[in-house]
């Protein structure tokens, strides 16, 4: 179990095109963990929550590459919001405001325009 967890806290070390391609990937994973094919099966949210573990642990990473997997958190984030299950959408919408706030947080997006690329999901 400690070794699957260090692979989603060791993303941050993933060159900028293979952690798009594993976040693209953890995304895909999730929106099926979250869409059960067999009815009255509840939906997980175990790798929905990874999705924001991992998107916190990569937020140092430069501006370009912090940019485009943002774009891939957010559509996944904004998807999960509008799911019909309640606790599903909820996860998602305050996932979404931790997530911008800390990127809020930093202290090079004072000095640039990046608030309104943070903003945009709302």
């Amino acid at each position: 179990v400690a070794a699957i967890e260090r692979l989603y806290t060791n993303s941050a070390s993933l060159h900028g095109d293979a952690v798009l391609s594993f976040m693209r990937a953890l995304c895909a994973v999730s929106q099926e963990e979250l869409h059960p094919n067999q009815p009255g099966e509840r939906p997980r949210v175990t790798l929905l929550q990874k999705v924001v573990e991992c998107a916190y642990h990569n937020q140092a990473r430069i501006r370009l590459v912090w940019s485009r997997l943002w774009s891939v958190v957010a559509q996944h984030l904004v998807s999960a919001a509008c799911h019909t299950d309640a606790y599903v959408a909820m996860y998602a919408v305050d996932a979404l405001r931790q997530l911008a706030a800390k990127l809020l947080d930093r202290a090079e997006l004072a000095r640039f325009t990046h608030q309104g690329e943070a903003l945009r999901p709302f």
